[in-house]
This record gives C-alpha cells, structure tokens and sequence, in this order.
C-alpha cells in the first residue's frame, strides 16, 4: 500500500483513526513509509514524505521521558521538576555491583533511583552482565564513557547469575521499578560479546527469574539499536518483492548516517548493492539479533518490546511497520531511546524542534506507551554533539525542551487521538471536554479554521485566542482545543 500525501486535499476523511486500537484490527492500515512525493505541489512536500496510522493499543495516557547523568543531577533539577514527573532508565552491571564475589555494593543504582524520585521520574532498570574475570572469565575489549562500561558476555554460572537478577529485582520493586531489561542492544560488538543463541538463554533466564520474584513486573528485550533495526526494515521489503521502495527506504532511513561511518553505511543505488550492505559483517550480525529479538517476543518470553530510534522522524513510520509485522498483536511497544542524530546535518534550532515533536507524535500515535528522548543534555566532556540534547550542554532551555515540556504536560491524564484527515496529520490528547493538539501538514499548506476559544502557536508557546482562519504548514503547531479531538477533525476542510 502507498499513500499520496496530497490524497486528504482531494478526498476528505479518508483516513481517520482513534488511537486505542488493536494491532489485529489495524495491521493492514499500516503503511510502509512513503518515498513518493507530491505530484501536484512538490514545494510543499516533506521529500520523502510520510505518515502513519494509529496501529496498536497503548496505555490510556502515554508516559514522557528522559535520560540524563545524574550525577549532574544540580544543573537540569529544575527543568526534570518542571515535567511534573515521567519515565527514565539505568544500566545496573552485575560486574560493577558486585566486583568480588559476595561482596555487592549498590550506592550507585540506590543514588539514581533516589535523584530520579526526587524530580518526579519512574526508573526502569536494564540488567546487564558486563565483563570481569570472576563472572565471564574475559578481559573487557571495549569502555565507554566515563564511566567506562563494558560490553557483556555469557556468564560462567547461570545458578549466580540468576541469584544477582533476583537479588536486583528484590532490591527495586519496592522502589518503584516496575519493567526490566536484559542486556542493550546486543547487536553491538560493544555491549555484547556472545552469540544471538547466547543472548536468548540469557534473557530466558533472566526472564524466569524476575518472574519469579514478583510475577507483576514487567520483562522487556534490551532494544536493538536504531541502525540495526533500518536494517530489518530494507530485509522484509526485499522479502516481499519491493525492492525498489527497499532501496528507497535504506536510502531515506540512513540518510544522516550515510558518510559518517567510512564505509560502514553507504548509499545503495540497486538490489545488488542492497543486498551487499545486509550481507556484511555488521548486516548480518545485526539481522541475527533482530531476529533473536522477534523470536524472543513472539514466544512471550519477554512482555514488552523496547524500541530504539535516532533516525529523522521520517524514517519513522517505516520502522513501526516492520515492528507491527513481526510483533504479536497487544504486546507493548516503548521507546527507551529517542533522539536525533544530527550527523553533517546543519539544522536550525526550528527544525530540530520540529523533528522532536513529529518523532514522539508519530510513536505515540501508533500505541507507543513510553517514551523517553536521549539526551536530556550533551555531556560537555564526550564532544559529542551529533545528539541533539533537550537542554544545552550547560543544562539551559532550548527550543525543543520547550516543545517536549509542553508534550509531557498534555500527555499526563490525556488520551491519545491520531489526527490524519484531510492533509492534517499529528497527534491530540483529550481531556473531557477540551484537548491538545501537536499538528502539522504532510503536504501542501492546508487552511483550518479555529473554534471559538482555541488558542493555536508554536509547540509550548501557544498565543492568545483567536477566532479566524490559520494555515497549517509543515513545521508543527500545538493547538489548545475548547473540544475533543473527533469533533475538531468533522471541522477540517
């Protein structure tokens, strides 16, 4: 299925859908992302442009997200307080907690839950293995960071590894964490050093134990990361004979990643070329462990499926279509990691806004529950700034965290409404007799006229009421609604 982004101008209500769907119900209206563009107004279009359905059920009110280094917790404090609370994840190492055999120390998971708590934030908790001679028996080969992590491997002792999940699960159910990862994106040489086989008794061990001590949490995979999963999505169309929109898709979803690795990821001009990139080293290990992960959560040995995506938010609606093909129908999808990886990209302070705003109303409109943008802030001493971070390197506004401030506060308490009808396409949130609308045009600029009362401005920034007609462009507008959603949408032109 294809979908002309001019199509809503010329037939009106062609594609309206409320958000708390099934995925069995609205799979076939899930649609792969769209590399055509507008025959009619090309100067308009998003180039490629695409939008996306709701396709999958999601909790009635989505929760927003950050991840930060807490220990520069006195920097951000205020603006993680002005959220009003949300989600956030840590990485608790077994060979990092317990360095010696029976002698655990927890000081520095119990300080993050803590700091997180103070600001409002739900920690989540990715148990991983890491890497010591006690426990793997191997030197580490890689440290990241300052905090020099470690990839994982295999641990010499299941019966120990399955005491240290229970004794982390023990720990923090009490506290509040509720959902467990195993391991992070293992399709890395760098966080894992072990086979896909290796991992899936990992996490089926794993799994049991935490459902042992508390059968109400929750397991989730360890998210395979952002480029491995472009490359899951290029394999299926290639499987169902669409080579060229495989080709076009591979093209559009590295887009800000082409150049930027040597040879690593590279443009593809046809099906040998393709089929060449999924048949490196690197292709291949990644669509093993996709599929490891696709097994994993087709035999429910995890609960929930983690999502990662740094991609531009126009690559996104093509990876929740492989998603929703090779996940079970009702299993959650939350995404741990959100972000832009800007790459050689220049962007204006606009447009990063604007992919920050498309990006979480397009995962929120298809029944992601979580969402979590990562970074917070650049840490000033990785010199990475190929992330773009909410708030600047020194913990200042930004446009963007003005922009998720202002989507977390319409979250909470809020059921999500996918808007598509019409050109407009975006996400609302109701709250009974009024809602919140995040929108944008998918193609040419589309007229729309305001209800009496509505206030309408840039994400965050809404201006005073007005009662007159406004024109929606590309770049997204918020718009607060004396109305539910639905009844907005039978005002569209």
């Amino acid at each position: 299925m294809t979908y002309d982004p001019c199509a809503g101008r010329r037939a009106r209500g062609i594609s309206r859908y409320r958000h708390r769907r099934s995925r069995t119900m609205a799979a076939a209206a899930l649609m792969t992302a769209v590399l055509t563009s507008c025959s009619s107004t090309p100067q308009f279009c998003t180039s490629p442009v695409i939008s996306a359905p709701a396709v999958a059920a999601a909790a009635s009110s989505p929760a927003l997200g950050t991840k930060t280094d807490w220990s520069r917790l006195g920097v951000m404090k205020q603006y993680l307080q002005s959220l009003g609370g949300g989600v956030t994840f840590y990485e608790v190492a077994w060979c990092d907690v317990e360095k010696q055999p029976g002698l655990l120390d927890w000081s520095n998971p119990d300080t993050v839950i803590n700091q997180a708590q103070s600001v409002g934030f739900t920690t989540m908790i990715k148990i991983r293995v890491g890497q010591c001679n006690w426990i793997t028996g191997k030197p580490p080969k890689y440290l990241r960071g300052k905090q020099q992590k470690t990839e994982s491997s295999m641990p010499k002792d299941l019966h120990a590894y399955t005491t240290f999940v229970k004794q982390v699960v023990q720990r923090y159910s009490g506290q509040g964490v509720k959902e467990y990862a195993v391991e992070n994106e293992v399709n890395s040489a760098s966080f894992w050093d072990g086979t896909p086989e290796e991992y899936s008794r990992l996490v089926t061990v794993a799994a049991r134990a935490i459902h042992n001590v508390d059968p109400q949490v929750k397991v989730v995979d360890g998210g395979i990361s952002s480029t491995a999963s472009g490359y899951g999505v290029a394999e299926r169309l290639l499987q169902l004979g669409r080579t060229q929109t495989a080709i076009d898709s591979y093209n559009q979803y590295f887009s800000r990643r082409i150049g930027t690795r040597g040879e690593q990821i590279v443009s593809v001009d046809n099906e040998v070329q393709l089929r060449h990139a999924l048949d490196s080293e690197q292709g291949k290990r990644n669509l093993e462990f996709l599929k490891a992960t696709n097994h994993l959560v087709a035999a429910h040995v995890v609960d929930v499926r983690q999502v990662h995506f740094y991609e531009d938010w126009s690559a996104l609606p093509a990876l929740l279509d492989y998603l929703d093909a090779v996940t079970p129908a009702g299993t959650p999808l939350e995404m741990w990691e959100l972000g832009s990886f800007l790459g050689t990209s220049q962007l204006s302070e606009a447009q990063r806004n604007a992919d920050l705003v498309k990006a979480i109303a397009i995962a929120l409109s298809v029944g992601v529950s979580k969402v979590i943008w990562l970074p917070l802030n650049v840490d000033p001493a990785s010199g990475d700034d190929r992330l773009y971070g909410l708030l600047s390197a020194r913990g200042t506004m930004q446009a963007a965290s003005v922009a998720f401030a202002a989507l977390s506060h319409a979250a909470r308490g809020g059921t999500p409404v996918a808007i598509k009808d019409s050109g407009i396409v975006g996400l609302a949130f109701d709250k009974g007799s009024h809602s919140t609308a995040f929108i944008w045009s998918d193609c040419a600029p589309v007229p729309v006229s305001l209800p009496s009362g509505s206030r309408i401005g840039t994400p965050g920034t809404t201006g005073t009421t007005r009662r007159e007609h406004t024109v929606v462009g590309t770049d997204p507008v918020q718009m607060e609604l004396p109305m539910p959603a639905e009844r907005f949408l039978r005002t569209l032109p």
